[in-house]
């Protein structure tokens, strides 16, 4: 005979996987997930920087270049779990070179850790319009 408490324990955890699978399930997708993973140049992982959190904002979420950024264009990317690179839709950055210039990135994609890579691992012209869509 099963003792009630192990039947009542066997509920609860069941209970528990249920409502962590409708939380995982409703939890929003990321811009890795959604866009297709992109092939870059040799070397982009040394060039690339982590973009800096500012808060959330109504809409998305604001990040800032890091101020040693060189001179440039750039576009931002998220990795996925495997490490691979997917361009965040709609977002290029440029960067001016002025001395106490401070970039700061809109992103209305959900993102965890997006990063900034020069546009030339891509081997897109800059005066193209923007594809990444």
């Amino acid at each position: 005979m099963t003792h009630p408490s192990s039947i009542h324990a066997a509920r609860r955890l069941a209970g528990l996987a249920s409502f962590l699978g409708l939380v995982l399930a409703s939890a929003p997708a990321t811009a890795s997930d959604d866009a297709p993973a992109v092939r870059l140049q040799p070397g982009w992982q040394d060039d690339a920087r982590q973009l800096i959190y500012d808060g959330e904002r109504p809409g998305g979420s604001a990040w800032h270049a890091p101020e040693t950024l060189a001179r440039g264009n750039y576009r931002v990317i998220q990795r996925d779990a495997q490490g691979a690179p997917h361009l965040v839709p709609m977002q290029r950055v440029q960067v001016k070179g002025i001395t106490g210039e401070r970039v700061v990135v809109f992103i209305t994609t959900p993102v965890r850790t997006p990063e900034v890579i020069d546009e030339r691992f891509l081997g897109v012209d800059p005066t193209r319009p923007d594809t990444s869509r």
